[in-house]
């Protein structure tokens, strides 16, 4: 986990769609959020963590952490 709580496994998957973007455009936090959700090679227990960490806020809330 990094400082702030976040998953090391959870940073690489927002890495990777973050570096995906070619050639690099802005993007919010609601875009990287589908893009995981999505994901087919996200793992079920990386998909729990990104709800679990967002509390009551929701997954979002992890998102932006992590940006």
């Amino acid at each position: 986990m990094d400082q702030v709580g976040v998953p090391w496994l959870l940073l690489e998957r927002w890495w990777l769609c973050l570096l995906q973007r070619v050639p690099f455009s802005p993007t919010d936090s609601s875009t990287i959020l589908r893009k995981l959700v999505n994901d087919k090679n996200a793992r079920a227990a990386e998909k729990t963590a990104l709800r679990d960490l967002g509390g009551e806020c929701g997954p979002i809330l992890t998102v932006e952490t992590a940006l």
